[in-house]
């Protein structure tokens, strides 16, 4: 194997150590940030839309009564509009798995042949917690297969399945991987093998892996974006009437306060 990379297999360990113990924590709090993101996501386009059925009552049906059937033309319009977001970034989304899949299939095949693979089980955590009696827990702690470069003081975790794209460090490692890459084509220029492209595309072919991911996470952003549209589309066109009357409620008492 060219010295320049080495590859790491997958790995499951049992750690009990406080290092385990901060990393479980970790883990927990990346779960719920992202769960916080999609949730603003979501809030912020369902307050888009109200604000859209707000501007249309207050400023195009000036003098007239915002009716039922005024509020329901107004939700199909909504959901008419999140229908084709949400086709749309669902063939980018597909469309960037595929890309995921073909470039992990062709590193494997390259760099473990034909016959063997890169497989996670999709019940296996990245750090799980066991209680194995009163006072007592163990830590099992997953980790990728990942490629070492020369150039690079850190392992880079290879994603195999859409439970990895929430997990490693998506962001960060796309960055490594495109700061560094000029500095890793100048080693292997001085290199004795000249036949370096091997490296340089088990490099590339890493980086557009993560870029796929990153584009994948947009476009299920976008996604929910989509959802939150219809969604709230149809339930601002049975309860749009009820609700402008306590937000009128609220900008009124806020107007009156600081009077």
């Amino acid at each position: 194997m060219n010295n320049t990379y080495t590859i790491n297999l997958s790995t499951i360990k049992i750690n009990n150590s406080n290092v385990a113990k901060r990393r479980y924590t970790v883990n927990i709090l990346n779960k719920l940030s992202y769960i916080v993101i999609r949730l603003l996501t979501c809030a912020v386009t369902i307050s888009g839309v109200f604000y859209i059925f707000y501007i249309f009552d207050k400023n195009l049906l000036i003098g007239k009564d915002f009716s039922y059937q005024e509020a329901i033309t107004l939700g199909a319009l909504c959901s008419a509009l999140g229908s084709p977001i949400i086709t749309i970034t669902s063939i980018f989304s597909e469309h960037c798995v595929r890309n995921i899949d073909l470039n992990i299939e062709t590193l494997q095949s390259d760099q473990l042949g034909r016959n063997k693979k890169w497989n996670r089980w999709p019940f296996v955590d990245r750090i799980s917690k066991h209680r194995i009696s009163r006072n007592s827990n163990e830590y099992y702690i997953y980790s990728n297969p990942s490629i070492k470069f020369c150039n690079l003081n850190r392992k880079i975790h290879i994603p195999l399945s859409i439970k990895d794209f929430y997990e490693l460090k998506i962001l960060y490692n796309y960055v490594v991987l495109k700061l560094n890459r000029k500095n890793y084509r100048k080693i292997l220029a001085f290199q004795p093998n000249e036949d370096y492209l091997k490296d340089i595309l088990v490099w590339d072919c890493l980086m557009n892996t993560y870029k796929n991911v990153i584009n994948y996470k947009i476009h299920k952003l976008f996604s929910y974006a989509g959802w939150s549209i219809v969604v709230s589309g149809i339930i601002f066109s049975f309860l749009y009437p009820k609700l402008i009357t306590y937000f009128d409620s609220i900008i009124l008492a806020i107007s009156t306060i600081r009077s």
